[in-house]
């Protein structure tokens, strides 16, 4: 009786699908068929075996809490809701844009089904049979199939359950692909769903260089991932299923896992490379500096113009090169060992605009936030690097190396946006979201103006940049690989928590000596003079910002005698409290 109360209730939905009741591409010969598929008697069967494939598991349903129209199956055996079960079938089918196609696509989810059943992981016997899950699955499935997924000619089979069952109808291997994708996961049904949602995403890419690559499994098989899914409580709402929050761009949160093995494919490219100077190819895909300024002024190897480390931007040439080879990485080289890597690593984020972040962001499994590649990198490579501090080392400005590649430059920009503002005036790069309602700009609106050239991954990606800097100077350390850096930093593989993650805010805290200011962080320590230390600092960097280049370097007759930034303390009030709240939380039991 609930296989045929199902059936009913699935050719219903089917019946007021607007997808399958829209003129179709006829199944052979051309043309439209203007009678849409639910009057096509093999798309009927097809459905109906689908139906079966489905009411074999006999679903578990989840009786309590709002339905969600993905869950279609949910609905559908449950009963009760018409239009969610009616909208969750149209948006399994939206992808598919022919008759042939969507009866491909069920016979891609019996597949799917079946493999489900065969799940060996402990942690996954209740979910395969649950109704949401299936569901999931199959949003899953549909997605995939809407890219129009291609193999190249000579590839090789890939350990990726959806090209094994969409490719290969193996079943049996589909389950123990699966298996391996879900192991350990805590929210199967989410970390289907938020790969779905991804793979829609990127079916949107438009950039006509993407449009064959964005349809190899390999690099589909890469975009999806379980170390980006399980955030799910800050990324994704459990059950209203809202997405990647604020990314237009999927590749623009990566994995911490496909992050580093991405490093690893650039440290075999460039193979003769030392660890700093992988750290500035790097980084200089996301700030790359000024290299012809720098050969005019005579600063050759320094990064003076674009306020960016002392690093050895050129490789080794002969005493007659006038502009040597730069230290970058080759689009071309990285894609012949990895088809994505590039694309992934010149993903945009979405900071306070549409893509607007020079670079992608870092996900870590079980951490409830976002890092900042492109900070982390540059507040390594500065430190790695000190240089001179030249042309920005005269009594006037003072600036180190460190402090426009760091947290410094964080807090100094808030101060300089919210000050230009109130006067008048703004500067190029200001978010044009950040109002101000009166000549005196209140708590929040200073708030505002700090979330906005400070937020939360750019600060984590600087203390992470001293994290590293800290595992690079420990003698057993300092000769490792860029990528065992990250692993064991980020992935605890080593055998030192104090080199880890794990103490990240203690590690800041006690290695912020390392810079001219001797003081940690430590509320106890941290005292009035020297926060006006600090703020006295921060406003030499405001000067220079303020000013600009020119006026910096080659004009000083334009600089600005008489700035005053009000806002700097409680910028820097601001960034103290944030990060005396996470010492304090790291050092919980």
């Amino acid at each position: 009786i609930s296989t045929l109360k199902f059936l009913n209730n699935l050719l219903n939905a089917a019946a007021n699908s607007v997808a399958l009741n829209e003129p179709r591409l006829a199944s052979s010969g051309g043309g439209f068929n203007p009678r849409g598929d639910i009057r096509s008697a093999q798309f009927i069967r097809e459905l109906m075996k689908f139906g079966f494939e489905v009411a074999k598991v006999n679903p578990i349903v989840t009786t309590t809490g709002e339905m969600v129209i993905s869950e279609f199956l949910n609905t559908l055996w449950r009963g009760g809701d018409d239009r969610k079960g009616q909208g969750g079938l149209n948006q399994f089918f939206e992808g598919a844009k022919s008759g042939s196609d969507r009866v491909k696509l069920l016979e891609f989810g019996d597949r799917l089904v079946d493999a489900a059943q065969l799940l060996q992981d402990s942690g996954l016997q209740t979910e395969k049979k649950d109704a949401r899950f299936l569901s999931q699955l199959l949003n899953l499935g549909s997605s995939y199939v809407a890219l129009n997924p291609i193999a190249a000619a000579g590839d090789q089979p890939l350990n990726f359950f959806l090209s094994t069952a969409y490719q290969l109808s193996n079943t049996r291997l589909t389950a123990q692909q699966l298996d391996s994708f879900l192991q350990s996961v805590t929210n199967p049904d989410v970390v289907l769903f938020a790969n779905s949602d991804r793979l829609k995403t990127l079916n949107k890419i438009t950039d006509s260089s993407l449009q064959d690559v964005k349809r190899s499994n390999e690099f589909i098989s890469k975009t999806m991932g379980v170390a980006l899914t399980e955030k799910a409580i800050s990324l994704f709402n459990i059950r209203d299923y809202k997405g990647i929050k604020n990314q237009t761009n999927p590749l623009a949160l990566v994995g911490i896992d496909r992050f580093i093995d991405i490093v690893e494919k650039v440290e075999a490219v460039y193979k003769n490379d030392t660890p700093q100077q992988i750290i500035t190819r790097l980084r200089r895909l996301y700030y790359p500096g000024n290299s012809g300024l720098d050969l005019l002024a005579g600063i050759k190897n320094q990064q003076a113009f674009a306020l960016l480390p002392h690093a050895p931007n050129y490789l080794q040439g002969s005493a007659s090169d006038v502009f040597p080879p730069e230290r970058r990485i080759d689009k071309a080289y990285l894609n012949e060992v990895d088809k994505s890597a590039y694309a992934i690593l010149t993903a945009k984020a979405n900071e306070n605009g549409i893509e607007d972040n020079p670079s992608p962001y870092i996900v870590i499994p079980g951490r409830n936030e976002m890092i900042d590649i492109g900070h982390m990198l540059l507040t390594l490579d500065a430190l790695l690097h000190p240089g001179s501090n030249a042309p920005y080392s005269d009594p006037y400005y003072n600036v180190p190396t460190i402090d426009p590649a760091s947290w410094v430059a964080d807090v100094s920009i808030g101060s300089v946006w919210l000050t230009l503002k109130q006067n008048g005036t703004s500067q190029e790069g200001t978010p044009i979201n950040l109002k101000l309602s009166s000549s005196i700009p209140t708590k929040e609106e200073i708030d505002e103006y700090y979330k906005a050239s400070a937020p939360e991954a750019d600060i984590l990606g600087d203390v992470d940049g001293f994290g590293l800097f800290d595992r690079f100077n420990s003698p057993d350390r300092k000769d490792q690989r860029l990528s065992t850096h990250l692993k064991e930093y980020y992935l605890q593989t080593g055998n030192d928590i104090k080199f880890s993650i794990r103490s990240r805010w203690k590690t800041f805290a006690a290695k912020f000596q390392a810079t001219p200011i001797e003081a940690t962080f430590d509320a106890d320590e941290l005292t009035a003079p020297v926060k006006q230390a600090w703020v006295d600092r921060i406003n030499r960097l405001n000067n220079l910002f303020g000013d600009g280049g020119i006026a910096a370097t080659i004009a000083p007759v334009l600089r600005n005698p008489n700035w005053n930034w009000t806002y700097t303390k409680a910028m820097f009030d601001r960034f103290v409290e944030y990060v005396q709240e996470q010492l304090k939380n790291e050092r919980k039991p």
